[in-house]
């Protein structure tokens, strides 16, 4: 049998050191993001797929709101209006989507265009 038996326990290398120090304090100085939460996604297919704009011919205009743990402050609060139509000169379609989400100091607005 050949095993070699460790005679001291090796310590970890500098590299690997200052790696685990670089991590750890770039934890400290990241932002996480929360995306914005929607239900009835059946009324506003659109919401999940942007190439559904105008595909069933006619002008749908949706608007909706949500408002989470009502009553404490900066809970999260979601608005979203989305508007879509065919274009049928170019046998095509377009949406136009806006949604302004707030969660606590944080605010996320942002506009769609879609077109198919």
């Amino acid at each position: 049998m050949n095993s070699k038996l460790p005679t001291k326990k090796e310590k970890p290398s500098l590299a690997a050191r200052l790696t685990v120090v670089f991590l750890l304090v770039l934890g400290q100085f990241s932002f996480a993001q929360q995306s914005p939460q929607y239900s009835l996604y059946m009324f506003n297919t659109e919401a999940l797929n942007p190439a559904y704009a105008g595909s069933d011919g006619y002008l749908h205009a949706v608007a909706q709101a949500r408002q989470q743990w009502v009553g404490l402050s900066g809970s999260p609060v979601g608005i979203m209006l989305d508007v879509h139509f065919p274009l049928p000169y170019f046998n095509s379609g377009f949406g136009v989507r806006a949604e302004n989400d707030v969660l606590g100091a944080q605010q996320h607005t942002k506009v769609q265009i879609s077109y198919n």
